[in-house]
């Protein structure tokens, strides 16, 4: 291989890493990215001072999900937690922080880029009954939400009046053994 070739390889490579690494860091909102990686009290302090408000929160697979409302620029976001650290924080649409959407098209498109990377990674296929996957990000975020809920028995809370979200729900129950 010539000389003069390496620099455009390397190029190549590292415009093919950015591609892949866009989608990650375009799931966590630009003015919550520092918080990755701090412990949860410290994180709460810091989401409390940034204008956000606790809305609600879940537990499931050894991680704790909080959702987080910023009233002043209405965004909701959603934190994982794992091992007692912030691991990460998506945007997630209105509805999930139990406010209504101004543009539901955009929220659930916005919330669907930021959820199929964690579905991806992080749901089992063998919540659902029938062992299949939806083929809508938002659907398959309302049925694990449900799940988690009614598998770690919290409170039934469908604030999206989402059909996925009881059925998941059910199956959450069903698991528990109820």
């Amino acid at each position: 291989m010539s000389i003069s070739r390496l620099p455009k390889i390397a190029v190549a490579v590292a415009a093919s890493f950015s591609m892949v690494a866009t989608p990650v860091m375009a799931a966590t909102p630009s003015d919550l990215a520092d918080l990755i990686g701090v412990k949860g009290s410290s994180g709460e302090t810091q989401m409390e001072a940034r204008g956000y408000s606790l809305h609600h929160a879940s537990h499931g697979d050894d991680k704790s999900y909080t959702y987080w409302w910023k009233a002043s620029s209405k965004k909701c976001v959603r934190v994982t937690t794992e091992d007692g650290r912030y691991a990460a924080i998506n945007s997630e649409s209105a509805g999930d922080c139990g406010q209504k959407s101004g543009d539901a098209g955009a929220a659930v498109a916005i919330g669907a880029a930021a959820l199929i990377g964690a579905i991806a990674l992080s749901h089992k296929s063998h919540n659902h009954n029938d062992y299949n996957h939806y083929g809508n990000a938002q659907y398959e975020a309302d049925y694990e939400r449900g799940y988690n809920d009614g598998l770690y028995n919290y409170p039934y809370h469908n604030y999206s009046r989402s059909d996925y979200y009881s059925q998941g729900f059910e199956a959450g129950v069903r698991q528990r053994g109820y």
